[in-house]
């Protein structure tokens, strides 16, 4: 008699349906679905339906129905000792045919009110684009068959019908997991009325560069201190560049001498060089010392405590004739007279005075002049003000250690606006967006539309409003609700239950 090989119906019917099996898929589901619900407790709902209740998890629950399935005919034909086995595992698989077809055919929605309303519509989780004309009433939606990933996922095409009204067409393009608002600075068009010019500044240290936009006239944050962009005139610049140059000590201002009806000036960078002989008469003057931060010591001794220039002074000795004369003169306290460099009487009156310069209106300053040029000004507290001349990408270095300036680029016309940015990683509460086109006689143009947030647009003197999200489906009847209450915990807000 020859042996029969290969596997029979029933030994399959047995292998599908053993034990070990069944053990093994109720495992994988198990881990599956606490995977699913730790999941589901940092993040959304949404998200983890979408990342473990797949196709692959829906897979998993039909290879453990036909376990089921393959366990019930192993045992055909049923005697009464497996009737038992057969109801258990029979209406199990009851539970799954009527999961399978509410998934396929029934209709799962959210209806959200409040006390008092009455609604008729309620939302469906199926991704539409709704499009309506304020004027007219007309409605259509774009339905999104493509598969949005409950956020997760950024797609350059959600694969969406186009639909028309009137002459325009409303076509749904690409689509973003998750976004927001960036202030964005660009070049305006000549004839919008509220641009402004505006230079961007970045600080750099090493790898680390803060940039930020100065638009004209406007104080914006700039690393450790504050920037500000305006314009002045060439003849304010010159003499900036002149008397503020970094290392150019005409800074220190001039020397004033009352002396026979006259007033002699002397620059004190050229007096403390060497004697200045004023003219043809026989008065020398000389400046010994500069001292930007001076101090009265109890012997009467002046000295600098620091190099800020915090208590200007200089001292000076003026020679006329045969005779020297040492005084010590204060800038911020022209009265003040100091006894303990001499007390001869001098027939000349001493003052000493800084340059008027240009008033500082933030510690780094990009002046211009309406021409292009631009110099950047440093006037930090204590210390005096430093301008020099600065072109776009050059590196300066600043007040503070390590830190250098560059003016990356400069607009003559710069538009501040918002702009929709795609934020990654995706965020628990973000807020996905589609790209809606439209099209007709006067051109195509582009919105982005953000999730549950309606957007308005005018295209060819006809007003739309569009919104994304879930499709909203009328409902046969009206609900009212009519009162609702919330119970709490005792002793706290957490809700304990819900009634309505």
């Amino acid at each position: 008699m020859q042996k029969q090989t290969g596997l029979s119906p029933r030994s399959v019917l047995h292998l599908v349906g053993s034990l070990w099996f069944g053990v093994v898929l109720l495992i994988v589901v198990l881990l599956a679905m606490a995977s699913g619900t730790l999941f589901e407790s940092q993040h959304s709902a949404e998200q983890s339906l979408w990342m473990f209740y797949g196709a692959w998890f829906q897979l998993l629950l039909g290879l453990l129905s036909l376990n089921i399935l393959a366990s019930i005919l192993a045992r055909y034909p049923f005697s009464m000792s497996k009737v038992g086995f057969v109801l258990t595992h029979g209406s199990i698989l009851v539970l799954v045919c009527g999961a399978v077809v509410t998934h396929l055919w029934g209709v799962e929605g959210q209806l959200g009110f409040a006390e008092g309303e009455t609604v008729s519509t309620f939302a469906i989780p199926e991704n539409v684009v709704s499009i309506t004309d304020t004027k007219t009433g007309e409605h259509r939606t774009i339905d999104l068959t493509a598969e949005l990933g409950a956020g997760f996922s950024s797609t350059d095409d959600v694969d969406g019908a186009p639909v028309t009204m009137g002459d325009i067409t409303f076509n749904a393009g690409q689509y973003l997991s998750d976004t927001d608002y960036q202030e964005v600075v660009e070049e305006g068009d000549a004839d919008d009325p509220h641009t402004l010019p505006a230079i961007r500044v970045s600080l750099e240290a090493g790898s680390a560069t803060e940039s930020s936009w100065l638009m004209l006239g406007r104080a914006a944050r700039l690393g450790p201190a504050t920037g500000l962009f305006r314009l002045i005139d060439n003849e304010q610049l010159d003499r900036l560049v002149s008397t503020e140059a970094p290392g150019h000590r005409s800074t220190l201002g001039k020397v004033e001498i009352d002396y026979g009806g006259d007033t002699i000036e002397v620059d004190v960078s050229e007096a403390m060089k060497s004697p200045r002989r004023i003219g043809t008469t026989d008065v020398v003057v000389e400046v010994l010392r500069y001292l930007p931060h001076a101090n009265v010591l109890p012997g009467g001794q002046v000295v600098s405590v620091s190099p800020d220039a915090v208590n200007p002074a200089v001292e000076c000795v003026v020679s006329i004739g045969e005779t020297r004369y040492t005084r010590v003169a204060f800038a911020r306290f022209p009265g003040f007279k100091s006894n303990h460099t001499g007390t001869d009487e001098a027939p000349f009156e001493l003052r000493y005075v800084l340059h008027k310069t240009l008033e500082a209106r933030a510690p780094i300053e990009i002046l211009g002049n309406g021409d292009g040029d631009l110099f950047v000004r440093y006037s930090w507290e204590g210390t005096s003000p430093a301008t020099e001349r600065v072109v776009i990408g050059d590196r300066i270095e600043t007040p503070w250690d390590g830190k250098v300036l560059v003016v990356r680029e400069s607009l003559d016309r710069a538009h501040v606006g918002d702009k929709l940015v795609e934020v990654s990683p995706v965020r628990d509460s973000g807020v996905p967006a589609i790209r809606v086109t439209t099209a007709g006689p006067s051109g195509e143009k582009s919105v982005w539309v953000r999730r549950r947030i309606r957007t308005e647009i005018e295209r060819n003197g006809s007003r739309f409003r569009i919104s994304f999200g879930d499709r909203i489906v009328p409902l046969a009847f009206h609900v009212v609700l009519d009162r609702f209450r919330v119970g709490y915990y005792p002793g706290t807000r957490r809700p304990r239950s819900f009634e309505s």
